[in-house]
């Protein structure tokens, strides 16, 4: 008599299947600290000490004044979808509203939406 193969899963717990792993401790999610006041909270890292949290503060701190706080604000997740919009266009052109406007990346999945156009949109 020939024995039949039984499926033994990946994790305990775990049910047979495919695609069915799961990671007996799976990474925990972290919610960003928000913005409290600026721009002082915004140079410094939020406090999880992440390569991440320093590449913001970096980032904010390299932004232009004008533009510091729509950044601040999408970065937090405190920004309107327009206002997250027009941080990140800003972000892609150096913070020069005239490139937003003329831009010529219409694969961008943002281009249809983004701020500073004039009249049609070039199609």
């Amino acid at each position: 008599m020939i024995a039949e193969p039984t499926a033994v899963p990946c994790a305990p717990n775990a049910p047979s299947g495919r695609g069915s792993y799961r990671h007996p401790n799976p990474p925990q999610k972290s919610t960003p600290d928000p913005v409290s006041s600026l721009p002082g909270a915004l140079l410094a890292p939020s406090g999880t000490g992440t390569h991440a949290d320093a590449s913001r503060a970096d980032e904010l701190a390299a932004t232009p004044e004008k533009s510091r706080q729509i950044v601040a604000r999408a970065i937090a997740g405190e920004a309107s979808p327009r206002q997250a919009i027009k941080a990140r266009c800003l972000q892609c052109s150096h913070f020069d509203r005239a490139e937003i406007a003329a831009c010529t990346v219409v694969r961008c999945a943002l281009w249809r939406y983004r701020p500073y156009q004039t009249g049609s949109l070039g199609e």
